[in-house]
C-alpha cells in the first residue's frame, strides 16, 4: 500500500488531483484547468523553444527568468506553462501552498486571462497543494533542470503513436522503464516523483535515490555490489517487495519514514539532520510499534525481486543516457526526505 502516508492527511486529495492531470493531460491532449487542448505536441514544442531554447544564465530568480523566456509566448503556451508548474511543484512539502499557487496564477495571467472555474477551484486548494514529501534542497536548487526534463519527457510521450502511448500509460512498470530512459543531464528527481503521482500503488513517495538505496541495504538484505548493478526500476521493484514483507510481518500498512522503521535504515546523525524537515509535515498519527525489524530476505537469503514483465521499453531506451557522473552529482545535496 505505497499510497499510505500517516504524516500527510492530505495525501488522498493530492493523489486524486494527480489522477485528474493523468487522465486529462497525458491520456488525451487536454488541459488540467480548462477544456482547451494544451498538452499537445505543438504547444509543448513552443514551450520547449521558449524555455530550453532560451537559456538564461543570469542570477535572477527562476520565476523572473520564466517571465523573460515566455514574454512573447502564445496564450495557450503560457497556460501550458502554468499547468506544468502545477505538476512540477505538486509533490514537495518543502514549499507551501501559497508559494505553489502564486507562480501558477502569474503564468496563467501572461495569457491575458485570469485562472478561474470549477476545476481550478478544486485543484488549487491548500489540501491538494500541501504535497506528499520533501524533495530536499536538490530539487529546489535545480528546478530549471526539472522543468527542462518535464518538457522533454512530455514531448517524447506525445510524439508516440497512440497505441504506444496507451501501453506506456496503462502499465506502471512500462512507464517507469520509459521515463528512466529519457535522456537528460544529471539525476532528475521527477524520475522518482512522477511514477508515484501516476501509480501510487506501485511506487513509493520517495524522491531521494539515496534513501531508496539505504532502505534496500538495511531492510532488504541487498549487498552493495548487487545494489550497484540494479537499475532504478529494479530498485523500485525491490522496494515494493520490502514493503509487502514488512506489511505482512506487521499486519498492516507501513511508511518507511515512521520513526521505528526509519531508525533502522537511516543513521542516527542523518535522523537528527532531518528533524527540521520533518517538523514541517502534517501533525498526523504515527505508528507506536517498537518491535525490532529484521532484514527482509527470501528463503534464498536474498531480496526476492519480481521478474520484469514489460517487453516494450520505448524509443528512448535505445539511446545513450546522458547522465553526468560529475558536476551536478557532486554538488547535489539530497537533504532530508519525508
Amino acid at each position: 500500500m505505497t499510497r499510505y502516508s500517516p504524516f500527510h492527511p492530505n495525501s488522498e486529495a493530492t493523489l486524486k488531483a494527480a489522477a485528474v492531470w493523468f487522465d486529462r493531460c497525458l491520456k488525451v491532449d487536454g488541459s488540467l484547468f480548462t477544456e482547451e487542448p494544451l498538452w499537445t505536441s505543438e504547444v509543448l514544442s513552443e514551450a520547449d523553444s521558449c524555455f530550453n531554447g532560451r537559456p538564461d544564465g543570469s542570477k535572477d530568480s527562476f520565476h523572473v527568468k520564466l517571465e523573460r523566456q515566455f514574454h512573447d509566448a502564445s496564450p495557450t503556451t503560457c497556460k501550458l506553462l502554468a499547468e506544468m508548474l502545477w505538476i512540477l511543484n505538486l509533490f514537495p512539502t518543502n514549499m507551501g501552498p501559497d508559494a505553489k499557487r502564486r507562480p501558477i496564477l502569474t503564468a496563467w495571467g501572461w495569457s491575458g486571462d485570469a485562472l478561474s472555474g470549477a476545476l481550478a477551484d478544486e485543484l488549487m486548494t491548500d489540501d491538494v497543494l500541501r504535497g506528499l514529501g520533501s524533495a530536499g534542497p536538490g530539487f529546489m536548487n535545480h528546478k530549471p533542470r526539472e522543468l527542462r526534463f518535464l518538457i522533454k519527457a512530455m514531448i517524447a510521450l506525445k510524439a508516440m503513436e497512440s497505441s504506444e502511448r496507451k501501453d506506456i500509460l496503462s502499465d506502471p512498470w512500462a512507464f517507469a522503464e520509459w521515463i528512466d530512459g529519457v535522456p537528460d543531464e544529471g539525476y532528475r528527481q521527477l524520475r522518482h516523483i512522477l511514477p508515484h503521482l501516476m501509480f501510487p500503488d506501485e511506487f513509493e513517495r520517495i524522491a531521494s535515490p539515496g534513501h531508496v538505496r539505504k532502505i534496500l541495504l538495511e531492510l532488504g538484505g541487498i549487498d552493495r555490489q548487487t545494489l550497484r548493478r540494479m537499475s532504478k526500476v529494479e530498485q523500485d521493484r525491490g522496494l515494493l517487495t520490502v514493503r509487502h514483507n514488512l506489511e505482512r510481518e506487521r499486519g498492516g500498512p507501513i511508511d518507511f519514514y515512521q520513526p521505528d522503521i526509519k531508525e533502522v535504515w537511516l543513521k542516527e546523525q542523518e535522523v537528527e539532520e532531518s528533524a527540521t524537515s520533518e517538523a514541517l509535515a502534517a501533525d498526523a498519527p504515527r505508528s507506536s510499534a517498537k518491535s525490532p525489524l529484521r532484514s527482509i530476505k527470501s528463503s534464498t537469503g536474498h531480496l526476492a525481486l519480481a521478474k520484469p514483465t514489460v517487453s516494450w521499453i520505448g524509443p528512448w531506451l535505445s539511446l545513450p543516457r546522458i547522465r553526468g557522473q560529475m558536476g551536478e552529482r557532486s554538488r547535489r545535496t539530497e537533504g532530508a526526505f519525508r
